[in-house]
């Protein structure tokens, strides 16, 4: 089925902007990758799906660096070895 992209919501866009782009990157070898702001649209249970995609896809790729900026809550990312979570206050 087709769809408009024009009838989407802006978290419905950012989340298919989101999902072209780790498409993109699993098809490129970058040394390191960057996201600004990617959730700022979205709802909290869409937020929190793809920020585990994100988490899961940089995890799989442990050995590039990862950006993500958010001006949300990050008290959903559970940080690790490899993640680490740099709050602005």
């Amino acid at each position: 089925m087709y769809m408009n992209t024009e009838s989407l919501s802006g978290g419905e866009k950012s989340f298919s902007t989101v999902a072209f782009l780790m498409a993109l990157w699993s098809n490129m070898e970058l040394p390191f990758y960057s996201m600004d702001e990617y959730d700022v649209f979205m709802d909290a249970i869409n937020r929190k799906a793809i920020t585990k995609l994100l988490m899961s896809f940089a995890q799989d790729k442990s050995n590039r660096q990862f950006i993500f900026l958010t001006p949300l809550d990050v008290s959903i990312i559970t940080t690790g070895p490899h993640v680490k979570v740099h709050r602005l206050v």
